[in-house]
């Protein structure tokens, strides 16, 4: 994983939800997509994700429900999830959602529990009011290799 410089994993919690639902278990419904700025290395320009103890976004300053959650088409290995920050979403720590980096994306379950991390290259994220004369929805999407975040558990 040093490797790759953006990847998902999933959280020690996230493992036991899905290898619960693998063995015929309940299953979990990922509802939430949550965004943070992380927790930047500037020194080696990379973000730093620990999959040991990192269990939730470093810095989450919002969330909104997903949009969609599909598997590939074309290779049932990758899941895409997509949330939309629409013009008059307000940041969970106060405010409109202007000037706020998006360095890490979460997938929370349905019981606010966070199931995957995702990290992102750097994304600056501007979302301007009606109030200031246009209005904007703005897309998120991750794509997670679904064999590379199990490969070890099952």
């Amino acid at each position: 994983m040093s490797e790759q410089k953006y990847f998902s994993i999933l959280t020690e919690y996230g493992k036991q939800v899905v290898l619960d639902a693998l063995r015929g278990g309940d299953s979990t419904l990922l509802t939430t997509m949550a965004f943070g700025w992380g927790n930047h290395d500037s020194i080696n320009g990379g973000y730093v994700l620990d999959p040991i103890k990192d269990t939730e976004l470093r810095h989450r300053w919002g969330s909104v429900p997903l949009d969609s959650l599909r598997r590939d088409p074309d290779n049932k290995d990758l899941l895409i999830a997509t949330g939309i920050l629409n013009n008059d979403f307000v940041c969970e720590i106060g405010g409109p959602a202007k000037g706020h980096w998006i360095n890490e994306v979460a997938l929370l379950d349905n019981h606010d529990e966070t199931v995957a991390i995702c990290s992102w290259p750097a994304m600056h994220i501007y979302i301007p009011i009606s109030e200031e004369g246009s209005a904007i929805n703005t897309i998120v999407l991750t794509i997670s290799k679904l064999g590379i975040l199990l490969k070890e558990e099952t």
